[in-house]
């Protein structure tokens, strides 16, 4: 039997669970939940929608926990459409913000939602012109806002083909080297 707080509908009968926050008695700490919308000694889904509505814009890393699964097992099943570790979009002011969702969040059996953060990437050469033949290494530092993003991989691409695919360091940068350039302009 799954416990629901105040402002949570949950419809079995019509497949749907709706989570609107500040509809009721859960509590919201500006754009952070600091209270899961749904306590349950073991939860089962079976491949209903899931339909969010935020009150706020989560800012880039907002962790929000939909439902606190206080039983030992993990969630079973999954939201329609929503494989774990999949991308749930929510609307607030008519921006759409990604959201990651996670079956085995926060404690290791909670649904949690992720705001996705997006990122720049900023890409340096070691030389402006180079000749066929020559080694040029490129440097890609990936960042959100300020913060450099230390996790992920990029692609160092030329004219459609992947040159190399490169774990981003603890740093924030991935760099690649190669003297396999084609005799050409390459962007």
């Amino acid at each position: 039997m799954n416990q629901a707080n105040s402002g949570t509908a949950l419809n079995g009968n019509g497949g749907l669970v709706s989570l609107t926050p500040g509809t009721g008695g859960l509590a919201t700490d500006g754009l952070i939940f600091t209270a899961p919308l749904i306590t349950s000694n073991g939860f089962t889904t079976n491949n209903v929608p899931l339909v969010v509505t935020l009150k706020s814009a989560p800012a880039p890393g907002t962790l929000i926990q939909l439902i606190n699964n206080t039983s030992n097992s993990p969630i079973n099943g999954s939201f329609a459409g929503l494989s774990p570790n999949g991308t749930y979009n929510a609307v607030f002011n008519s921006i759409n913000h990604a959201l990651k969702i996670n079956y085995a969040g926060d404690t290791g059996n909670d649904l949690t939602l992720a705001k996705i953060a997006s990122t720049t990437t900023t890409l340096t050469t070691s030389a402006s012109t180079t000749t066929y033949g020559q080694a040029v290494t490129f440097s890609a530092r990936v960042a959100s806002g300020d913060q450099s993003v230390t996790v992920g991989t990029v692609a160092f691409v030329t004219g459609g083909v992947t040159l190399a695919s490169v774990p981003v360091s603890s740093t924030g940068t991935a760099t690649f080297t190669t003297s396999n350039l084609a005799a050409a302009s390459s962007n």
